[in-house]
Order: C-alpha cells, then structure tokens, then sequence
C-alpha cells in the first residue's frame, strides 16, 4: 500500500493525536495486527479489526452518533455527509 503525502496530509486529525503517540499506540497495534493476519492468510477476516479501528477514531474525533451514523451509512442516504472538503494540510485543534 502507498501512501501520498499530499493526500494524507489532509486528513483534519486533531492536533493531540499527531502530538501524543500514546494515542495513536492502539490504532498502530491494530493496523498491525490487520497486517499480520493478511499475510497470514489474505482471505483472513478482519471485521472484528476494522470495527475496533473505527471505534478507536470515533472516539479520538469525538464524534457523536448522528456524525457515527452519517459515516456508517445507517441515516438511509448514500453514507454521504455534503460537507465540504477540508483545506490541504488542515488540523483541527481542541
């Protein structure tokens, strides 16, 4: 997998999460442990990971169950929220 640089970088994380690598810790562990079941066995099922890594954000974006819903799809649109895309290179500060 590569990724750009550019395009990562406009991912709004919040400033505390790029700062303190206590917390990014559990979503490294995570990432990892997708990694070595894949090699492990490509058809491995991951479910149980991506949920445990998309709670992890969740919880790091403080986001609230409407915005958990908008992006899991479950508000019976598309799974589209029409926000507007952020700045390049943009953080959000707590």
């Amino acid at each position: 997998m590569h990724f750009i640089d550019y395009y990562v970088g406009q991912i709004p994380f919040p400033r505390r999460i790029l700062e303190d690598f206590s917390l990014q810790r559990p979503l490294v562990e995570l990432g990892e442990e997708v990694i070595i079941r894949k090699r492990t066995d490509p058809n491995s099922d991951i479910t149980d990971l991506k949920l445990r890594i998309d709670e992890q954000l969740y919880k790091h974006l403080s986001l609230t169950d409407a915005e958990i819903a908008l992006i899991e799809g479950q508000t019976g649109g598309a799974g589209h929220g029409g926000t507007a895309d952020p700045a390049p290179g943009a953080l959000m500060d707590e």
